[in-house]
């Protein structure tokens, strides 16, 4: 099997009308849900959930689309679903500091947007809701962010990033960091705190020529989320 190039024009129209998508349902969704009176946290996570669904059906139509049946072994190939080496393993580090200190050492620029526009979207907002005990939440988080993780990572990093290197060559990662980047269209408060790992995530892609880099460093940045949000369930 070969892979056909993916021109910029129609990869970059994928992350944006899935963005797009997450908008609608974030600004015109989620509030209206609570308005017909639903829980804060079922309303977040229902439409995320919706808004993250269509990425591996997305990955899987375009795999059918390139053939028709996969074994295991030709998928994980397509994929680069490869074994981390101890190489990618050192790969993987660098990223997750980079992903982490982006982010977290960019956190002032979210009360920056608060303290000068005077507002933050409804979803993005702490509901002050007490969490204490209401275990059922700890597994919605799970399930969305399982969801999330797989979804971006078989799409982006193993559907479309290999046929972007056949397009772009050595430039991809970079073209493919700043569409990943249009996707969070939704919080452009948070971009400069995403853009080292939507930049770090697609360069070790392609300099490994493995997505599994990526989804163990994905893998971990969200669930660190996870661990806090249960510690909040458990211990209030």
């Amino acid at each position: 099997m070969s892979l056909k190039p993916l021109s910029l024009l129609p990869s970059t129209l994928l992350f944006v009308l899935l963005g797009v998508n997450f908008s609608l349902l974030y600004y015109l969704v989620f509030p209206w849900l609570i308005e017909q009176g639903w829980f804060f946290w079922h309303a977040f996570y229902l439409v995320t959930l919706i808004g993250f669904l269509p990425l591996p059906v997305i990955a899987w139509r375009m795999l059918k689309q390139e053939q028709s049946s996969w074994s295991w072994p030709e998928l994980k190939a397509r994929l680069r679903l490869h074994p981390l080496t101890l190489r990618h393993w050192g790969f993987t580090l660098v990223g997750l500091v980079v992903t982490l200190a982006g982010y977290l050492g960019l956190l002032f620029t979210v009360r920056w947007v608060y303290n000068h526009f005077g507002t933050l979207p409804l979803w993005y907002l702490d509901p002050e809701i007490t969490i204490a005990g209401l275990y059922g939440l700890i597994l919605w988080r799970i399930v969305v962010i399982f969801i999330n993780v797989v979804g971006e990572e078989v799409l982006w990093r193993g559907v479309i990033q290999p046929r972007q290197e056949l397009q772009h060559g050595k430039k991809t990662w970079m073209i493919h960091g700043l569409q990943w980047l249009s996707f969070y269209s939704w919080k452009p408060w948070e971009w400069l705190m995403l853009l080292p790992s939507c930049l770090i995530l697609p360069w070790i892609s392609q300099k490994t020529q493995s997505m599994t880099p990526a989804l163990v460093i994905h893998a971990v940045f969200n669930g660190l989320g996870i661990v806090m949000f249960t510690l909040a369930v458990v211990k209030g």
